[in-house]
């Protein structure tokens, strides 16, 4: 027999056994099957009884008396020697007779077992055989597995027991249902929120915006369907309504966004009653000078000027400051490029973290204007992801971010309102101290990711004092070249890789309608070609089941490419300009473009010939990520040198050489003499004889044929007498035409032409 079928039989009766045990001491009734056996006990009872009667009535009573008692005596003395064991036939007839002496208790305890059946007998020996096996340390010491399996399943007990016991301050149980009515309450609460300017940076557009409101249904009463703000702007009055809409328990009121084609002087914004009527007003003194604090792709605009005409310090981040064209900035900007704004206003960034005062110059006047650059609050955090917004709106996929406070601890106390772009908002109220403040990620949040603004606010005031913004996208990692690029001198740039790595099954990524890049799903996420005409590329990311979370990215492969001042594409291959076009009266610049915005370098121009000769060395200027030479004080070089010329950039970066490239190439054109031509000479067929044309005859071959056709004839202005003079014979079966038979009649006719001038 198998030895696998031998150990399943004996588990299987094992089980048996078991599930008799269990059933048995489940049930307070005896079974049929007992009950039978209980009869058999019995009549054996009575037949041991009879035969003790008849043979040993006198062993019985020997420890009492020597004499014969009575039935009675005699039934006592058998009871009490019985139960001190003291009898003829052993430990059998004992328990034989305790069993017939006390039937009621042995039957209500359900323990009826007759050793004398060796059936009965095994049956406690299979219940206790596993219990003590296991009580024994012995054994369960060298057998792990059963042992991990029984403190498993004593550990559970045990724990729970342990953690009330051991634990019994009531704050790890209280914290969870502390924090869900706290998130309901917050949420619920009624904030009316400012209007604010602002700038979209990639239509260069400025926009008022009235932003949307979330408000509890209980506390707002009955709302109607549509609100009404009064917008004075520049002495103009100009009412600007909203839809309002009920979801669940809140009440939705719609954002507003008005753009603003003039500069903004004077504006106020007068509320409806349902948000307590508030009203917002702004008196700009110096139209001559905007800034607008960076945020992403975005910017709002920074109030210069309090209610008394009084400067206000501008903060010390990135920002786009508007001059009018009569200014100068006097700073080192990091300006792309000057973008023109309400067509006499030009748009500059400008970094002044470590700047102290701005100073702008009238052009015409000299006259220097100063605006101070104070400390503001600043937020800091692990797993910084960078991309082309890092430093206006940092992105975050860690747990924590901190808040840097530029006060010192001895002053007020301070609110944070955290409030989603799409309107839910939260309140943290803190006390400033010497150290950073901490948020938790996602736990400090109104919803799970997303962009977020922080406005902080003196605690018995709704007005901030600052604002900060920032994204989240937790466990979001990008993976993309941001090492400076140098061209191939042949083939130009290639296609470069863009990995985002995220769980693609919660998160979804979107790419603008207009785009023509493809979205490849990989395994860890999704993956992006920028192709090599293209510098940077826009797309967002979102959670499947919360749109609110949507978060922008932006990110610039830093690759060279350039053109001139006459130009408006950029280039990676080397442009040809020849000698002679180069004008003395006309500016022309050489413009290259790092596409970094994060890193400086240091460009110089050489101007070398094809045989290796260097003739200058110029440096570039630098305004943002583009450098600039201008190419006039190397004319006499290039007009009176006879080789061709190149001008190759070199680039450092902090001291260290990174490589070269050729951008530009001069040559002379050369001028290549051409013969005018002579007119062709008329081939002039004299009169001959029987002059026979060209035909293609049934092989498909050219033969002579028998004479020209009337079609061919008309076709060179012939006629019939003609013909006879000339001695040209005629077919007039055939109806072809032929443009070489045409040809010779027509060099015929105008032959007899030139000989009748001739003579």
């Amino acid at each position: 027999m198998n030895p696998l079928l031998k150990i399943i039989n004996k588990i299987i009766s094992w089980l048996k056994n078991k599930l008799k045990i269990i059933s048995h001491l489940s049930h307070n009734l005896p079974s049929k099957k007992e009950r039978k056996k209980h009869a058999e006990i019995k009549k054996i009872e009575e037949q041991n009884k009879e035969k003790s009667e008849e043979t040993t009535p006198n062993k019985l009573t020997l420890s009492k008396s020597p004499e014969h008692p009575s039935s009675e005596t005699s039934e006592e003395g058998e009871k009490e020697s019985l139960k001190k064991g003291i009898t003829s036939e052993g430990h059998s007839l004992k328990s034989q007779l305790t069993k017939i002496v006390q039937p009621s208790k042995y039957i209500e305890n359900n323990n009826i077992i007759p050793q004398k059946e060796p059936k009965v007998e095994r049956k406690p020996r299979t219940i206790k055989f596993p219990i003590e096996k296991r009580k024994t340390k012995k054994e369960v010491e060298p057998r792990p597995k059963i042992e991990a399996e029984y403190i498993k399943t004593s550990k559970k007990h045990d724990l729970a027991k342990s953690r009330r016991h051991l634990n019994p301050s009531p704050k790890p149980k209280e914290f969870p249902p502390k924090e869900k009515p706290d998130k309901e309450k917050i949420q619920l609460q009624k904030r009316i929120a400012s209007p604010y300017f602002e700038l979209d940076l990639d239509d260069i557009r400025i926009f008022l915006i009235i932003p949307s409101h979330r408000l509890p249904a209980a506390s707002s009463g009955n709302f109607p369907s549509q609100l009404i703000y009064q917008l004075e702007l520049n002495g103009g009055t100009i009412s600007l309504p909203t839809s309002v809409k009920k979801v669940k328990d809140e009440i939705q009121v719609d954002q507003v966004s008005i753009m603003i084609d003039k500069p903004i002087e004077i504006f106020k914004v007068i509320y409806p009653p349902e948000l307590e009527g508030r009203i917002y007003e702004y008196y700009h003194s110096d139209n001559n000078f905007y800034v607008f604090i960076a945020a992403g792709n975005k910017a709002r605009m920074h109030y210069i000027y309090d209610i008394n005409a009084n400067l206000i310090p501008v903060p010390n981040r990135d920002a786009w400051i508007a001059l009018k064209n009569d200014y100068d900035l006097l700073i080192d900007s990091n300006s792309i490029d000057l973008r023109p704004l309400w067509d006499c206003y030009n748009l500059q960034r400008v970094d002044l973290k470590n700047l102290s005062e701005i100073k702008i110059k009238n052009k015409k006047t000299d006259e220097i204007k100063k605006f101070n650059v104070n400390r503001s609050f600043s937020i800091e955090g692990d797993m910084l992801v960078k991309d082309d917004y890092v430093n206006q709106m940092p992105l975050f996929s860690g747990n924590i971010i901190k808040i840097i406070s530029p006060f010192s601890s001895d002053e007020s106390k301070f609110n944070i309102w955290i409030q989603n772009r799409f309107g839910a908002f939260k309140i943290i109220p803190w006390i400033l101290s010497s150290g950073p403040i901490s948020i938790k990620l996602p736990e400090d949040l109104p919803c799970d990711a997303g962009e977020f603004q922080i406005d902080i606010c003196k605690e018995s005031k709704n007005k901030p004092i600052d604002t900060l913004f920032f994204r989240f996208v937790p466990r979001l990692y990008l993976k993309f070249s941001n090492i400076l690029i140098f061209p191939d001198k042949n083939k130009g740039h290639k296609e470069e890789e863009i990995d985002v790595i995220i769980n693609k099954d919660e998160w979804k990524l979107k790419l603008d309608t207009k785009s023509k890049i493809e979205i490849y799903e990989t395994s860890k996420g999704y993956q992006l070609n920028l192709p090599k005409d293209l510098n940077s590329i826009y797309f967002s990311l979102f959670k499947i089941s919360n749109p609110e979370t949507e978060t922008n990215i932006r990110i610039t492969i830093p690759r060279l490419k350039w053109r001139t001042s006459d130009m408006f594409e950029w280039k990676d291959k080397i442009l040809d300009i020849i000698k002679d076009n180069l004008e003395f009266g006309r500016d022309l610049y050489l413009v290259v473009r790092s596409n970094d915005y994060f890193e400086k370098y240091d460009l110089i121009a050489h101007l070398i010939s094809d045989k290796g000769a260097i003739y200058h060395k110029i440096d570039f200027d630098r305004k943002g990520i583009d450098y600039y030479v201008l190419l006039n004080q190397l004319y006499d070089t290039i007009k009176s040198n006879p080789n061709n010329l190149y001008l190759n950039v070199k680039v450092h970066h902090n001291g260290q050489y990174l490589g070269n490239f050729n951008t530009l190439h001069f040559y002379t054109k050369k001028e290549i003499t051409k013969k005018i031509p002579s007119e062709p000479k008329k081939e002039v067929i004299r009169e001959e004889k029987n002059i026979k044309p060209n035909v293609i005859g049934g092989n498909r071959k050219l033969r002579k044929g028998k004479g020209f056709s009337i079609a061919e004839l008309m076709a060179a202005g012939l006629n019939l007498k003609e013909l006879k003079s000339k001695h040209i014979s005629l077919d007039k079966r055939r109806k072809s035409v032929h443009q070489e038979n045409v040809k010779i009649l027509i060099s015929l006719k105008e032959g007899e032409k030139d000989d009748n001038r001739s003579s």
